[in-house]
């Protein structure tokens, strides 16, 4: 670690020697490069490990309880050794189904069918971000009470923290969600197949993207709201899918119908109107020369929002209006 030392002065100085005006420094002092990089890949290997434990040990066990293979079916002995003589399988080699009959045999149930394996996947990914989700909302409120003065105040957060005076809390805030959406990229393949992956892997570079700029650009006012505003509606949609999944309609629409209003009012009313608008009117306080990055970004994330509207609407359509119950359309068959 103490090899990389000239490394990290190295970059620190050329931030020094581009990113100053007149005696305004438009870099984080308190960013050590080295550190804070150790730091993220620490927690994405944490993220991993967590997330094969809980999958493993807790969530996986929960989806298999709640979603029964019913289908079981047991045969005598008997009548295994009378199938496992037949000429369609001695003649077509079909060593596959003879392990299928020997496996039934001792009692044993046959292999769970592919329709119940996907909706168990399906619960699992949705209980995994609810419980991320949530996590992110509680631990992002605990920190923003050490400073609600600013929090409520959108005018004033182009006013950076003084160097050294950045509350750990909101660091490991940052560390933290920038990890797991880092870890989230890699998690995309394992997901269930979804029509808006690409639109999922924009928003995941965007988000990574806003998250180690406005960190690098002393702008973490401005960053730690965005990350409430996109985490606060998450875990009500996981749920409404986990109720899909276990057939609770009723719940699930209650839930889709609380989704809907907290997606509609952060996403598409507070954060063009009280974050993108702030950061445009403020361009001459300090936000120069991340200003056109972190401007693009937003606006990128703003259309995406403006597209998954259009898909949560046409859901609570279906639900309220039709009397058709839709799960996530963005499900692949």
């Amino acid at each position: 670690m103490a090899t990389l030392g000239p490394f990290n002065k190295l970059v620190m100085n050329i931030l020094r020697s581009v990113w100053t005006d007149d005696s305004r420094v438009f870099w984080n002092p308190d960013m050590n490069i080295v550190r804070d990089l150790t730091i993220m890949g620490q927690l994405c290997l944490g993220w991993t490990i967590l997330f094969v434990a809980a999958n493993t040990l807790v969530m996986a066990p929960i989806a298999r309880f709640l979603f029964k293979n019913d289908g079981l079916m047991v045969v005598t002995n008997q009548e295994t050794k009378e199938k496992r003589h037949s000429p369609i399988l001695t003649d077509g080699g079909l060593r596959h189904r003879r392990r299928q009959l020997e496996t039934i045999a001792n009692g044993k149930p046959e292999p769970v069918p592919a329709a119940v394996i996907t909706l168990r996947h399906k619960f699992v990914t949705s209980l995994w971000k609810f419980l991320s989700c949530a996590f992110f909302v509680g631990y992002g409120l605990y920190a923003v009470s050490y400073e609600s003065s600013w929090f409520w105040s959108p005018n004033t957060y182009h006013v950076v923290f003084p160097r050294g005076t950045i509350p750990s809390l909101l660091y490991w805030y940052y560390q933290l969600e920038t990890s797991y959406y880092v870890f989230s990229l890699g998690l995309l393949v394992w997901e269930p197949q979804m029509k808006d992956r690409a639109q999922m892997t924009v928003h995941h570079l965007v988000t990574i993207t806003l998250l180690v700029t406005s960190y690098v650009g002393r702008m973490i006012k401005f960053g730690v709201p965005i990350m409430l505003l996109h985490d606060a509606a998450d875990p009500l949609m996981e749920m409404a899918k986990m109720f899909l999944y276990c057939k609770q309609e009723a719940l699930a629409n209650v839930s889709l119908g609380l989704f809907t209003v907290t997606f509609m009012y952060l996403r598409n009313w507070v954060f063009p109107r009280h974050i993108i608008w702030t950061i445009y009117t403020n361009k001459e306080n300090g936000l120069y020369p991340y200003y056109k990055v972190t401007l693009g970004s937003l606006c990128t994330l703003a259309l995406l929002h403006v597209y998954w509207a259009f898909l949560i609407l046409k859901i609570g359509y279906n639900n309220f209006v039709v009397g058709k119950t839709t799960g996530d359309i963005r499900e692949e068959d």
